[in-house]
């Protein structure tokens, strides 16, 4: 690469034009948490849109966009969004789109941690919401996403969009016009860069007609002179500048003499759920400012443009002829940085320009009866009287809407027409407070030069130094009351309330309703019903009612909340530190309180879902109650019949009690589960879990291994399996049973009771129970039992259908597999069983104290004092008696079995057991060789010498299903039976 290349290469690094520096969202929006935002972004109230410009294009010239599709090339749309169609494809509003990030799929969803940014670009355009919509509210939407997850993007993503762009101009229903781009590089300058790559796609581009807008970029501040951004920089787009509220152009906006500058500080428009309230409804709004929220205004200012010169009839519809119409109908406003004019766009007088707006008939001057008022928003005529009735007794509020230019007065008079003091100038923001009765009426005209006048009408609000009531209207409403700072808000309606009254109401009417309180630092209590919120502290109580949606802030360190759900279907969310309730008709949402208890104990089917924090935390579950401490805030939740508890970080511990009726306990590695005859208990990721089965009923635990390498330990009163990373533990229960199917090397340790217990060991599973307690495992590469706490125990342990081994010492026995081990140690008893099938062999040893060893053709029984052992339906059984002690065995045999014996050897024995006809087996000649050959090696293995008996005489007098049995180190043979004595 060019060395130049090199030093310019800073310049290409993308970066979305989000806002000035001043703003809340320069931060990384993944580090700010979704309702900490959402707070810091509700202050803002400015709407993306200028009412009067929508209001001429829609309800005058019927202009909405309709028959166009803007494409929006940027972090892609949140196109669940009500105001943005709800939905994804050809039946929805954004028709189409694609994902150009690592994800490369036809997925452009606006998504988290870094989303929001071309959901709210496509807002300004074309929202259809009521009290945030964009220009051209019937437009579709196409969403070219190139900025990935985390907001990073890249130009070849960007160059790869806009030839999407063009091959699909005309894919759609309506066909692409407009295409906006509202993000940059920091490289600035008049002139096009050298490592440009776009500009043959821009190009195409406008030569094919589409109007391009591009954010001019937003580091002015930090480099005051003239000059773009890339792609703002080229001379194929449109590039747009920012003004504020005051018409000035933005601080932050750069500047260049080819820039239209439109609205860009404090823009509400749409926004992702996950931004917001995250109540899985994506109807949210946020506020933001820079060239980013300005250019989109321009590229919904030229779809109505477009359509305009299209009602009109005229034929040529290009870039340049949307250009000029903008610039000269433009206001030209002066920069004293740059010592420039720029053309600030008048969309009211570009749409006027191209479709005049016809004179209407002077209003007859006549007194115009507005009703009774709650609250009302219309358009005034100037110099014309109308009159209004008063609904409550308190603050009568008149607004001049902030867009009205001229000054003016309002005048206000009684049912006289006598002027009341009242009347005075306004000018732009005005607003005028009048103290009436209910039922009062009161007359007021608007004397101004303008036409007419936007004006808002609220009769909400009654006060008095002991109390203050605020009314609710008609229609949907708003109301946000501010404890801490006194401020009140009602539908948009600013209030400030004197003081701390002891009594405060506020009434919920018809409509869809939301109420909104922060508290004070001091300790306070606050209740919230389906229908109520009550709010109680020292200084003041606090009633509302009749709200769909509640939310209260917590502002100090105390303070506690009690959750109510109603008699329907109530659904529980809380995370550290905020929770939400909702069910039939109603949500409430608190947010920084220390202590939240939720209680669904109305009816219907209540569900309560518990997050964790990234920290160490504790739940404790009951039956119908459960407390996570998490983060320094507490969570109860009561009378929830499921409860889910999501850990997500930390080491997180559990513990959880039963009800008196039957339960089932389900722990795993990744989740546990504890369900009753009405409750359900569930968590997720903790690293320990202990349930205890104390309070009655019949109480069933099932527990399950991980993919690593996992111990089970089962004891008659309690029970655990851990691993590396977690730990359960189960107590009290009547039944456990332990699953090792995930994988690793598992081991489990089943252990008796004081009393009498049986323990049955299998390939695939074992079986410790007694008195009270069934322990069971299955599928673990090995089982040990261990009987040392006292009664008489019994173990039984069984071969599987292949080859085994079993050994059987007085300490402890041993039966092994292929895939199995079982070991039982300390046990009374202890039988082998080794008839399932394969070769199987077995081995006795005697104890240091005299033994008895008694012999048939199926088995062989050794006792002393403490044990006995016994071997059933080995092939080959081998005893051994060399521990001390006057050992002794007693052979039982038929007139076909074959003793051996060899005097030279006094201690040594061996029996051919011939096998019954329904015992034997359909074997080849080669499996039978292979049978013998076992023997003869395993025989000469145990008595450690060729010489001491002509291995091969004893066995080729065998059939492969006789049972062979050696015994040597004996005292004393007694043979009890018909006695064929070949000696060799």
């Amino acid at each position: 690469m060019d060395p130049s290349e090199l030093r310019l290469d800073k310049y290409r690094r993308l970066s979305i034009e989000l806002c000035e520096s001043r703003y809340v969202l320069t931060h990384p929006i993944a580090e700010i948490p979704a309702m900490e935002l959402s707070t810091a972004m509700v202050e803002a109230q400015v709407d993306s849109i200028e009412s009067p410009a929508r209001q001429l294009a829609q309800n005058t010239f019927g202009l909405t966009g309709n028959g166009q599709t803007v494409v929006i090339i940027d972090s892609g749309i949140a196109y669940d969004h009500s105001a943005l169609g709800g939905g994804f494809g050809p039946q929805y509003r954004v028709v189409g789109g694609w994902d150009f990030t690592e994800e490369n799929d036809a997925d452009p969803y606006d998504d988290a941690p870094a989303g929001l940014h071309g959901t709210h670009v496509a807002g300004i355009i074309g929202s259809n919401d009521e009290q945030h919509p964009g220009l051209a509210t019937d437009v579709d939407f196409v969403a070219l996403r190139v900025f990935n997850d985390q907001g990073k993007g890249d130009f070849e993503w960007i160059e790869e969009a806009l030839q999407w762009v063009e091959t699909n101009i005309d894919t759609f229903e309506h066909p692409i016009t407009t295409v906006n781009l509202s993000l940059g590089t920091k490289w600035k300058g008049d002139d096009v860069p050298q490592w440009a790559i776009l500009e043959d796609e821009l190009l195409a581009l406008r030569e094919a007609g589409l109007f391009i807008t591009v954010a001019a970029g937003n580091n002015f501040e930090k480099e005051p002179t003239t000059g773009l951004s890339y792609p703002a920089a080229s001379p194929h787009v449109i590039p747009v500048a920012s003004h504020d509220a005051n018409g000035l152009v933005s601080e932050f906006s750069r500047r260049s003499e080819r820039v239209l500058v439109a609205p860009g500080e404090d823009i509400t428009s749409t926004s992702p759920d996950y931004l917001y309230d995250f109540n899985g409804i994506t109807d949210d709004f946020l506020a933001t400012s820079g060239t980013s929220m300005a250019a989109p205004y321009i590229a919904g200012a030229s779809v109505l443009i477009r359509e305009a010169i299209e009602i009109s009839g005229q034929d040529a519809v290009g870039p340049a002829e949307i250009y000029n119409i903008l610039a000269s109908t433009a206001t030209s406003v002066f920069d004293p940085v740059t010592n420039a004019h720029y053309h600030r766009v008048d969309l009211q007088a570009a749409l006027t320009s191209v479709l005049p707006v016809e004179l209407q008939t002077r209003l007859q001057q006549s007194v115009t009866d507005l009703g009774s008022v709650e609250q009302l928003e219309a358009s005034t005529a100037a110099d014309r009287l109308y009159g209004i009735t008063a609904t409550h007794s308190g603050t009568l509020t008149l607004e001049i809407h902030p867009d009205l230019i001229s000054t003016g007065r309002i005048l206000v008079y009684d049912t006289n027409r006598v002027e009341l003091p009242e009347s005075r100038i306004l000018r732009r923001g005005n607003r005028l407070d009048l103290e009436v009765t209910a039922g009062e009426q009161i007359i007021f005209e608007i004397a101004s030069s303008s036409a007419s006048t936007r004006i808002r009408l609220t009769n909400l609000i009654q006060q008095t130094e002991e109390a203050i009531h605020i009314f609710g209207s008609e229609g949907d409403d708003d109301i946000r009351l501010k404890l801490n700072t006194g401020k009140l808000l009602i539908n948009g309606v600013s209030y400030s309330v004197a003081g701390l009254p002891s009594q405060i109401t506020i009434h919920g009417s018809s409509g869809t309703d939301a109420f909104r309180l922060w508290l004070t630092p001091d300790q306070e209590n606050v209740s919230l019903t389906p229908d109520q919120v009550r709010a109680v502290a020292d200084e003041y109580q606090l009633t509302s009612h009749g709200f769909e949606s509640n939310y209260v802030y917590a502002i100090g360190q105390g303070d506690e909340t009690i959750l109510e759900g109603s008699s329907g279907k109530d659904r529980l969310t809380s995370l550290p530190h905020y929770s939400l309730i909702s069910g039939p008709g109603y949500s409430n949402y608190v947010q920084g309180f220390a202590s939240v208890i939720a209680d669904g104990n109305q009816g219907g089917e209540d569900e309560a879902r518990l997050y964790g924090s990234h920290g160490d935390d504790q739940f404790t579950g009951q039956p119908h109650e459960g407390t996570l401490i998490s983060n320094g805030s507490r969570t109860t939740v009561q009378n929830f019949d499921r409860v889910r508890i999501q850990g997500r970080g930390g080491i997180d511990r559990a513990t959880l009690h039963d009800s008196a009726d039957n339960n089932h306990f389900f722990g795993l590695s990744e989740y546990s589960l504890l369900r009753g005859k009405d409750f359900e208990q569930y968590l997720a990721d903790f690293e320990d879990v202990r349930v205890y089965s104390t309070a009655g009923g019949s109480d069933v635990a099932r527990l399950y291994d991980s993919a690593s390498d996992d111990t089970f330990v089962g004891l008659s009163d309690y029970s655990l399996i851990e691993s590396k990373t977690h730990r359960i533990y189960a107590n009290g229960f009547d039944k456990v049973r332990a699953v090792s199917s995930q994988g690793g090397t598992d081991t489990a340790r089943l252990i008796d009771s004081p009393t009498s217990d049986e323990f049955f060991g299998l390939p695939t599973y074992a079986v410790m129970r007694g008195s009270g307690f069934d322990n069971y495992v299955e599928g673990f590469a090995k089982v040990k039992a261990h009987a040392f706490r006292g009664g008489q125990d019994r173990a039984r342990l069984y071969g599987s259908p292949g080859n085994d081994v079993f050994y059987a010492l007085p300490e402890y026995s041993l039966m092994f597999g292929a895939t199995y081990s079982n070991y039982a140690a300390g046990f009374e008893v202890v039988q082998g069983f080794g008839h399932q099938g394969g070769y199987d062999e077995a081995r006795l040893f005697d104890s240091a104290g005299n033994d008895v060893l008694s012999l048939s053709s199926h088995q062989g029984t050794m006792s002393g004092a403490g044990y006995t052992t016994s071997a059933t339906g080995f092939n080959t059984l081998f005893v051994q008696a060399q521990r001390g002690g006057d050992d002794r065995a007693m052979i039982h045999r038929r007139s076909a079995d074959v003793l051996f014996s060899n005097p030279s050897l006094r201690d040594f024995m061996a029996i051919a057991y011939q096998s019954d006809s329904s015992e034997t087996r359909s074997l080849t000649n080669a499996l039978r060789a292979r049978e013998n050959e076992q023997r003869r090696a395993s025989l000469r293995s145990a008595i450690q010498s060729d010489n001491a008996i002509d291995i091969d005489t004893l066995f080729n007098s065998l059939d492969p299903d006789d049972h062979v049995i050696v015994s040597f180190g004996f005292d004393r043979f007694e043979d009890l039976s018909f006695v064929r004595n070949e000696t060799v």
